[in-house]
């Protein structure tokens, strides 16, 4: 039996249900969740630890000069704008 959301169970549904028969009818719709954003300052600082990581695990020789290089080329990307 379908019900509309927000209204009680109908009376021919409660007819059935004895206490104790170990059966129960549930169903909610929770409200969405609300989407949380990261800061740009966030995003930065996720995206120059990602590509540290990733740097150190490509070429641990060459981090210091590959890593000047990637942020030099790509500022605002590393700034989270």
């Amino acid at each position: 039996m379908e019900v509309p959301a927000g209204e009680q169970c109908p009376e021919s549904v409660k007819a059935f249900w004895t206490p104790g028969s170990g059966y129960a009818i549930c169903l909610d719709f929770p409200p969405p969740a609300t989407i949380k954003r990261w800061s740009a300052e966030r995003k930065g600082a996720a995206r120059r630890r990602n590509l540290e990581r990733r740097l150190q695990n490509a070429a641990p020789l060459f981090f210091e000069e590959l890593l000047a290089r990637e942020l030099a080329s790509k500022p605002d990307y590393y700034q989270g704008l």
